[in-house]
């Protein structure tokens, strides 16, 4: 802290150092630990003392104080879009379904959710529109976020299991409000004795797959620490919602701007078939309706197992052999053999990133050419430099679209109809001090595109899904697009070298 620190600079001090301000009439009155308070912060304080003053009585009159702004990010700038136009904005959700086994101290565990709230900006903005047009985000003061109790142990087994679902399913279906604040909305459900369920829901403009992976190990800390009655073991200072916006803002207005990605993604993308033409089940309708649902297929152990031992003895990764398996059912589906297949990347490139919570995955688009006379390791060495090619010139697809438009004058769709996840970056676990905690995905009733493929690495094996629209196709049609996804990864596994028209759906005239 500097004695010129601005007001914004200086909040998010206070709240990053625990020190308490109140307002006593015209007094500004402050409660601060030893060691987080010296002549700086004084002085900053009282420079700052009549904006201050103002911004506690906001407060007081029940209003949120606003403690720093900036620019969205490119992934929030695309979030807010999509969420707001979306028939169902409730498929931005990101629901935790958190199963607990132990004995679970329900006001540690609120203290350490309020604790996440107040250590990452993103769990607490709102979204404002500067000028009727122009985004930016405002990081509210931390506050206190309720966590509901509810007992359900006096109800009898059958009922109780119905008012659990019937209880995390009202959760998921409630959307979020990003213009009052991203606030996540959580309860506990007591089930046992020893049985709990937490349901943690946050929006999807908060949290990627790797955001998620921190905030579980941030929760495991911080509940430790208050039930051990001890400060958390936590870096002290780590990077935000905002300040990953403002580098981005910086580096797309520095010399060159975005110019060398553009001009790699104009020749990737010249005569590029966007329309996959995947058969559908239903005419499409004039407006969609956002109903969808999530199939699942586990692989077999001994699919898995054969998976894993061909990255190790061919020296490729799941994600390459997994995306040109993908790449292969996609082509035996629509007859077509040149592709754009949309993947997501973390996008974590610096070290400071590691316990960053916010949105930063980008989708990247690789355009794989199937040569059918060729060997399915041909294709897992395309998918491969295509992936380095992709990341080495990385913007966020709704950058991309807007600068190949106007520097170029080169139209790609408003969505690409079909994605494919690899979710290395996902880890559920969470490590609470004498508790077995399983924490589960909880599905939601729609569709966020056309249809979303995925992988979920686990523990001995390997999950498939796809998330696809109900407006367009039959349960019984995803159930057969992964089980043909599962025979395709179990034959190249065994037959690495083949020629792709030798695999499962590529023969001649099989789509």
């Amino acid at each position: 802290m500097t004695p010129d620190a601005t007001v914004d600079e200086l909040l998010e001090y206070v709240a990053a150092h625990g020190i308490v301000l109140a307002r006593e009439g015209h007094r500004l009155r402050y409660d601060a630990p030893r060691d987080a308070f010296g002549p700086d912060v004084l002085a900053a304080l009282t420079r700052h003392k009549r904006e201050l003053l103002a911004r506690l009585e906001l407060e007081d009159r029940g209003r949120d104080t606003v403690v720093a702004t900036a620019p969205v990010s490119v992934q929030q700038l695309g979030l807010l879009g999509r969420s707001r136009q979306d028939p169902v904005p409730q498929v931005w959700n990101i629901p935790l379904r958190i199963s607990l086994t132990g004995p679970v101290d329900p006001a540690a565990l609120h203290t350490a959710l309020d604790g996440l709230v107040a250590r990452h900006h993103a769990l607490r903005c709102r979204f404002a529109q500067v000028e009727g047009e122009r985004w930016r985000q405002e990081v509210l003061a931390p506050r206190s976020v309720p966590l509901p109790v509810r007992d359900l142990t006096g109800l009898d087994a059958v009922r109780r299991a119905e008012r659990v679902e019937e209880e995390c399913a009202a959760a998921v279906d409630t959307a979020f409000d990003l213009t009052s604040g991203t606030w996540p909305a959580w309860s506990l459900l007591r089930t046992g004795d020893d049985a709990w369920v937490l349901m943690f829901v946050v929006h999807h403009i908060c949290v990627d797959g790797w955001a998620v992976t921190v905030l579980l190990r941030d929760l495991a800390e911080l509940y430790r620490a208050a039930v051990c009655g001890r400060p958390p073991e936590l870096p002290e200072r780590v990077a935000q919602c905002t300040d990953y916006a403002r580098e981005q803002a910086a580096k797309a207005a520095g010399p060159g701007g975005n110019g060398r990605e553009l001009v790699y993604w104009t020749g990737r993308f010249a005569d590029l078939p966007a329309d996959l033409d995947l058969p559908l089940d239903h005419p499409r309708p004039p407006r969609a309706s956002g109903r969808g649902r999530t199939a699942r297929l586990t692989l077999e152990r001994g699919s898995a197992d054969a998976l894993r031992a061909l990255c190790r003895e061919r020296g490729v990764t799941p994600f390459a052999v997994t995306t040109a398996a993908f790449a292969v059912l996609l082509s035996s589906l629509t007859g077509r053999d040149d592709l754009p297949v949309v993947t997501n990347y973390a996008n974590r490139p610096r070290g400071n990133m590691e316990h960053l919570v916010t949105t930063t995955a980008t989708g990247v688009v690789l355009r794989l050419r199937l040569d059918r006379a060729a060997r399915f390791a041909d294709l897992v060495d395309q998918v491969v430099s295509r992936t380095v090619e992709g990341i080495d010139h990385l913007l966020p697809l709704s950058a991309l679209r807007r600068g190949l438009l106007e520097e170029y004058g080169l139209r790609l769709p408003g969505a690409f109809p079909i994605g494919m996840t690899f979710q290395n970056s996902l880890d559920l676990t969470l490590d609470l001090p004498g508790i077995r905690a399983e924490v589960m995905d909880q599905p939601t009733e729609g569709a966020r595109r056309d249809c979303s493929f995925g992988v979920v690495p686990q523990s001995d094996t390997y999950e498939l899904y796809v998330e696809y629209a109900t407006d367009l196709w039959d349960p019984s049609t995803a159930d057969g697009w992964l089980g043909g996804y599962a025979a395709v990864l179990d034959a190249v596994c065994h037959r690495f070298e083949a020629p792709l028209d030798s695999l499962p759906g590529m023969g001649a005239g099989v789509r």
